[in-house]
């Protein structure tokens, strides 16, 4: 498994054309392939095909082994910097 001491934590959900954001934090990543990631949605959650799902990796120490320059995000997930690394 190529994960970073475990797998990504769902964390928030933008409906699709949308700009409301909503927490997704009880879901569960399950499974990695190539860049997808399987998710255990409820049941009964509105989430349809296109919304957009942001990601928190699992331990911060081992993103910096894998990214040399990791993208910094606000509250709003807009790009805001470079937390550039030179391991």
């Amino acid at each position: 498994m190529n994960t970073d001491s475990g797998l990504p934590l769902p964390r928030r959900l933008v409906p699709s054309g949308g700009s409301q954001f909503r927490d997704v934090s009880d879901w569960k990543v399950f499974q990695l392939n190539d860049q997808h990631a399987f998710i255990e949605v409820p049941a009964d959650d509105p989430a349809q095909p296109g919304d957009l799902v942001t990601l928190a990796i699992s331990h911060p120490c081992t993103l910096h082994q894998r990214w040399s320059a990791p993208l910094l995000i606000d509250n709003e997930d807009r790009v805001v910097g470079i937390a550039r690394s030179y391991f």
